[in-house]
């Protein structure tokens, strides 16, 4: 999933239905991926700390780097396991 991400826009999150929409993914078609509750949590948890970055270059990138640009799949898939792993580590 963090490969989708990475190579299109910020998808929609439902939070209330549990599930995202990828507007261009694999085959460029709408795609709703369903959220598991702990990737829910830590998407609530990432996105809420995105809206903090003041210095967003790529407003219509998911997962940014520290100077507000778009990072790369290597880089989704660390940020991605940090964010899991914490709330596993949690319990939330």
């Amino acid at each position: 999933m963090a490969l989708t991400f990475s190579n299109g826009s910020v998808p929609s999150a439902d939070f209330v239905h549990d599930e995202l929409t990828v507007r261009e993914g694999k085959g460029k078609k709408e795609r709703k991926i369903p959220l598991m509750p702990e990737l829910k949590r830590a998407l609530q948890r990432y996105l809420t700390e995105r809206e903090q970055q003041e210095n967003i270059v790529d407003v219509e990138t998911m997962f940014l780097a520290r100077n507000g640009t778009s990072l790369n799949p290597s880089s989704i898939r660390k940020l991605v396991r940090k964010y899991y792993t914490t709330d596993i580590e949690q319990g939330s």
